[in-house]
């Protein structure tokens, strides 16, 4: 069986153990979360340096922006039930890049969006409690796989004065991931806010063109191409109980 298919599976089963689980036993949240990544592309970024050399014009291309950090936004379904906590997770993360040159007879260049979905299931426990009258505070310590999916697309493009070319080109990016992570939470009433940080490890990833699996021009010779969004994550969430 396939990786991805194989974490898909992981997770249904998660999440239908603990929907039979005694629900008077069960605590039930939804929240919503934003993040702030960064992103380890090195296979992206050879392609693109290698494709900025290949212009046809007086002097390189300059890097303006190579994949930078930035943020995530997403929603979960988070189960709790004494020192343990699951939840079903998605997120959405995008970064790109720019390569840039224009003189007095006009401009060049190529811009570059990736784009991601996650999906995947965390578990968590719970290793530290501090109630108080004003609230109680949490932490846990977990890891969190995932499946990933999305875009990248390419747009290069010549300005001249009399004259504009622009040409398009996008590829599929499909992936599996692994995050470890610590979490702390502190429940005011039936509002939970929360602190997370953690590193996300890219465990496979290809990238494909019209279905076809594909190596992109100046990465590895003979090898496959991915999107590797391995990285540092932060991010804050508020969740209400249900």
């Amino acid at each position: 069986m396939k990786l991805p298919y194989l974490c898909m599976l992981i997770l249904m089963m998660t999440l239908a153990t603990a929907a039979g689980a005694d629900a008077q036993e069960n605590t039930f949240s939804a929240g919503v979360h934003a993040g702030y990544n960064s992103y380890n592309l090195g296979q992206l970024s050879d392609f693109e340096n290698r494709l900025s050399e290949d212009f046809n014009w007086p002097v390189p291309l300059e890097a303006v922006e190579e994949f930078p950090n930035f943020y995530s936004f997403g929603v979960s379904f988070s189960m709790r039930r004494e020192r343990f906590k699951t939840a079903a997770r998605y997120h959405f993360h995008s970064t790109g890049s720019r390569f840039h040159y224009a003189d007095f007879s006009g401009e060049t260049g190529f811009d570059t969006v990736l784009k991601a979905n996650r999906i995947g299931f965390s578990a968590a426990f719970q290793f530290l409690r501090d109630p108080s009258p004003s609230g109680e505070t949490r932490f846990y310590g977990g890891v969190a796989p995932g499946f990933l999916w999305g875009t990248y697309g390419l747009t290069e493009y010549v300005r001249l004065e009399e004259s504009q070319l622009q040409d398009e080109l996008e590829f599929t990016h499909r992936g599996v991931s692994s995050e470890l992570f610590l979490l702390a939470e502190r429940s005011i009433g039936r509002m939970i806010l929360s602190l997370r940080g953690g590193y996300d490890i890219s465990l496979y990833s290809r990238l494909y063109r019209e279905g076809e699996e594909v190596a992109l021009p100046g990465t590895d010779p003979g090898g496959t191409t991915g999107a590797d969004m391995s990285g540092f994550r932060a991010g804050i969430g508020i969740e209400i109980m249900l």
